[in-house]
């Protein structure tokens, strides 16, 4: 049974999803997020398919979405776009080495509110916790 401070702590955690193009990248990502005490790593995938079910599945109850923008070789905003709509406080953290104006401004505009381009030193934790907090993290280049 939980009692009161236990289940605010368990209610603060945030659920985090990962979506990227290999497996063994997700797990790399899983690990170093495993280490922050606010975060639950709630599932992984590194095909479309698998992140479109997922998302069927889980977007009411997830608080943020570490995804790159294309898995198979396939855009993934149309994806971010119907995951917003039916879960509108779902934050949505791009983390690619797609650097295009085009495809960060596809991913913006399908409701991503981060963009963080993989080999830069940006903290994957720090960015999940500001991105809850309402802030925008995107890498600098």
């Amino acid at each position: 049974m939980l009692t009161n401070t236990s289940k605010s702590a368990a209610e603060s955690r945030i659920r985090v999803y990962i979506a990227a193009t290999a497996q063994a990248e997700t797990e790399r990502i899983a690990e170093q997020l495993a280490r922050a005490q606010d975060i639950d790593v709630v599932g992984s995938a590194w095909e479309r398919d698998a992140l479109k079910d997922a998302l069927a599945a889980l977007t009411p109850s997830l608080d943020v979405l570490i995804s790159d923008v294309s898995l198979d070789g396939e855009d993934i905003t149309p994806l971010i776009s119907e995951a917003r709509a039916v879960n509108d406080k779902l934050d949505v953290l791009i983390y690619t080495t797609q650097s295009q104006d085009a495809t960060v401004i596809r991913a913006v505009f399908a409701g991503a509110m981060g963009y963080l381009l993989k080999g830069d030193q940006e903290d994957l934790v720090t960015s999940i916790r500001l991105i809850r907090g309402g802030g925008s993290p995107v890498s600098p280049t």
